[in-house]
């Protein structure tokens, strides 16, 4: 399956200057929202992911999605493992699990996102699950940004990398774009001014 093409034929794959979540700047920007518009193609791209998760024997119970950009990509996966779906989401700021949503102590849990760059929101909706006393057992996303490493793909993570090592991390594709801090950007440094799309912005 490419990937990359599937992104870039939904309109999916931006090109400009971008501010990212993680506050760094990038002349590309992933907006899952636009694959996932077409149920069809999300299903497509869930059971594909699922039949990666599968084939590592890993045991999964529930899949976990941070609010906003993660729940579409997180609801279709958890179809396609046939097991429940729950998400965290931010109140004042926080990640916090809500809506009555509860894990059981040892409840196997992998956490879901659209996409992986660093892993800040996947960690935060993490530590939430684990201060509940369920288990962490994996990370999944569409698409990797290649800052973290994956299964069957990108072997080593990078510094800034926020999962753990320990820890699997299945995703569909790795997108490596290039990633500054504001201070060494190219593009600001001609005089542009970086956009922020995605669920935090636009």
């Amino acid at each position: 399956m490419d990937i990359e093409k599937i992104y870039k034929d939904a309109g999916a794959l931006l090109e400009g200057h971008f501010l990212l979540s993680s506050g760094k700047h990038s002349p590309n920007y992933l907006q899952s929202a636009k694959v996932l518009e077409d149920p069809k193609r999300a299903e497509i791209l869930a059971k594909e992911l699922a039949k990666e998760i599968q084939k590592s024997g890993l045991a999964i119970d529930t899949v976990c999605s941070p609010a906003i950009g993660g729940l579409l990509a997180g609801y279709e996966l958890a179809r396609a493992l046939g097991v429940r779906f729950i998400f965290t989401e931010r109140k004042d700021g926080k990640m916090t699990l809500r809506r009555g949503f509860e894990v059981e102590p040892g409840e196997k849990v992998l956490i879901c996102e659209d996409i992986i760059t660093t892993g800040g929101s996947a960690m935060e909706a993490a530590k939430q699950i684990e201060q509940r006393g369920a288990e962490v057992v994996g990370f999944a996303a569409l698409a990797n940004r290649g800052v973290c490493k994956r299964v069957g793909g990108k072997e080593r993570s990078e510094p800034e990398c926020k999962l753990p090592s320990d820890k699997p991390l299945f995703a569909l594709a790795d997108f490596e774009f290039p990633i500054y801090e504001p201070q060494e950007c190219p593009l600001c440094k001609a005089g542009s001014e970086p956009i922020k799309p995605g669920s935090r912005g636009n």
